[in-house]
Order: C-alpha cells, then structure tokens, then sequence
C-alpha cells in the first residue's frame, strides 16, 4: 500500500518534472496529462478491483513490472527528446504510450491496495499535486544547472533507481 503511494507521487514528480521541458504548450500538456491519469488510472484501478488480472498470488509480478514500465519510459524519453521541443512533441509517440502504460500500470497496482472512489479521488488529488511539484521543482533546478545537459533525465533516472530499489 505504502508503495501503491510513493508510485503516484513520483508519477506526478516525474510527469510535472518533464513537462517543463515542453515550453510552449504547457497548460495544454498538463490537461492532457490530468485526462491521461484519470482515464488510464481510473481503467487499471477498474480491472484491479474487478479482479479481470489479479497478482495478489504472485507478489513479485509487480516489482517486475514497475522495473519494466520505468525502463521502457526512460528508453523512450531518450529516444523523443529534442532540446527545443522537449519529451513531449508530435514524433513522441513511444513515450506517450511509455507513460499511458505507466499509469495503467500505477492504477492496476493501487486498485488491489485501494477500491473506494473517495480513495480514487484522493490519489488523483496527491497526483495533481506532486505534478506540480515536479513541475515547479524541475523549473528550478533547469534555472540553477542550465547547462547540464543531463539535467532533463534526472526524473526518469531517479523512476528508475525506485523502481531497482522496490526489485531487491
């Protein structure tokens, strides 16, 4: 349950985080991301409590599968980023669907922890906040450290450390 949590949180670190690398659609990439969330987070935490593809018996079915999501997505964040345009432009369609499967995957995993829709509603508000977090912690230390041209990576870096640390 407690990891159930910190996934959201650094989804929304993360998702805010590389957001701020899109500069010139920013409020509409975060609507996009809001929808995304709720839509792909609402549709795995269905089939989770519904118990269409259950893995309570399984327990290390979903360290696996965070190891994997997060991999994937930092290979594709890789792959689509360009300076000027950011991770999220038209030819990024591989770390749209990284990220959609991201949140299918968070929604699945919390919906075995949490089934109500007032805890639904209540991890959707801890995920609007640790984006803009992200978003706003980003901003700054791209101000401070501009020229570092590992600096836009870090989320995706520190996605993939939790998701190694949560396999051991």
């Amino acid at each position: 349950m407690f990891v159930s949590m910190i996934e959201i949180m650094l989804a929304g670190l993360v998702t805010g985080a590389a957001c701020i690398y899109t500069s010139h659609k920013q409020k509409m990439l975060t609507m996009i991301f809001m929808l995304l969330f709720l839509c792909l987070f609402y549709l795995g935490f269905l089939v989770s409590s519904n118990q269409l593809i259950f893995g309570q018996g399984i327990p290390w079915v979903f360290p696996i599968l965070r190891v994997i999501t997060a991999f994937v997505l930092i290979t594709a964040a890789f792959m689509a980023y360009i300076p000027y345009h950011g991770f999220f432009h038209t030819k990024s369609n591989y770390t749209w669907l990284a990220v959609s499967s991201l949140f299918f995957f968070i929604g699945w995993h919390a919906g075995h922890w949490f089934s109500s829709l007032y805890s639904f509603t209540a991890l959707f508000i801890v995920y609007v906040i640790f984006f803009i977090g992200g978003n706003t912690i980003q901003g700054l230390i791209h101000f401070k450290w501009r020229q570092k041209s590992v600096i836009p990576f870090t989320p995706f870096i520190i996605l993939l450390l939790f998701s190694f640390l949560m396999l051991l």
